[in-house]
């Protein structure tokens, strides 16, 4: 993975804390990637890679969760680019693209995001997220996929199906 693409990944997320409930999501890898969850939390979490195109997907439930609304779209997106600009003084996350879903008969929100590499990244290219919102009952998961921005657009579709596939158990 270039570390550019890492960085993003890594500056966006955090590790899925303990669970003591069962997850109502059951998350599902595009064929050919690496999937390098733990199994034991891979309920919780889940992470994959393509590594020879730079792609990564990471799915993480959380408990609680606000019901997606167009309200909840402007929320949402501002949170995360003041979450970007107070860890990493001087990086604007841009939100390109903001709207509600159906996933799994769900009401989910998608969000693309796009994030320059940091000043020291040795390749330095942009970034371009595509991440989900799916609230159901007591928990909310959040679907992440990365792509370097130039191939971006080849590879939505499949984020858009694997998103899709997302298994909801209510």
């Amino acid at each position: 993975m270039k570390p550019a693409l890492l960085w993003f990944v890594l500056s966006l997320s955090s590790l899925a804390t303990a669970q003591t409930q069962k997850s109502h999501f059951s998350f599902k890898v595009p064929a050919g990637w690496t999937d390098k969850s733990a199994p034991d939390t891979r309920a919780f979490y889940t992470v994959a890679f393509d590594e020879p195109h730079h792609l990564s997907f990471q799915a993480k439930v959380s408990p609680g969760g606000d019901r997606a609304t167009p309200e909840f779209l402007d929320k949402y997106a501002g949170d995360a680019q003041r979450s970007v600009a107070k860890r990493l003084p001087g990086v604007e996350l841009k939100v390109l693209d903001k709207k509600l879903v159906n996933i799994g008969g769900l009401t989910a929100a998608r969000f693309v995001f796009e994030l320059p590499p940091p000043p020291d990244a040795e390749v330095a290219e942009d970034v371009r997220q595509v991440q989900y919102y799916l609230p159901v009952a007591d928990q909310h998961a959040v679907l992440t996929f990365s792509a370097p921005r130039a191939d971006f657009d080849k590879f939505a579709p499949l984020f858009d199906q694997t998103a899709r596939a997302t298994l909801v158990k209510r």
